[in-house]
């Protein structure tokens, strides 16, 4: 065995398939491109139901089970969406991302606190309220000064 760094100690044949694969490296990545582009419908369902699947599953423990809004019980999933209860969704995002990369980050963290699942039209209504209640909130602060 070759000795690399002092963590980690390498095979020959370890050795071997990484010289390979620098030598190779632009023949592999034109073969990749090749193959998505023949494949590229089918890569992409394959990605769309990886993702599917992990949202069902982030939408199922929020919704106890039940796929449905927590507001009005609606249940049709396209129009499902995790809801940040104490509306901090915008750090949220830059925290963890958005969509599948939230999804996961949900899962990993295994489903922490703070979130409910809410329709696309039960989601509106609440950030509506809130903009509103900031408005009154800067208002209030405007007319004391």
């Amino acid at each position: 065995m070759y000795q690399t760094d002092k963590t980690k100690q390498l095979t020959a044949k370890q050795l071997q398939r990484k010289e390979y694969y620098k030598t190779h490296r632009a023949e592999r990545l034109a073969q990749r491109k090749e193959y998505y582009k023949t494949h590229r419908a089918e890569i992409l369902a394959q990605a769309k139901e990886y993702s599917n699947a992990h949202r069902l599953a982030v939408l199922r423990h929020y919704s106890n089970g039940k796929i449905e809004c927590a507001v009005c019980g609606f249940s049709d999933k396209r129009a499902l969406q995790i809801d940040h209860i104490n509306n901090d969704g915008n750090m949220d995002r830059r925290l963890h991302g958005s969509g599948l990369q939230f999804y996961m980050w949900l899962e990993r963290n295994h489903y922490p606190a703070g979130y409910q699942v809410l329709c696309a039209n039960c989601n509106a209504i609440k950030a509506a309220k809130n903009l509103a209640r900031k408005r009154v909130k800067s208002e209030v602060r405007i007319t004391n000064d």
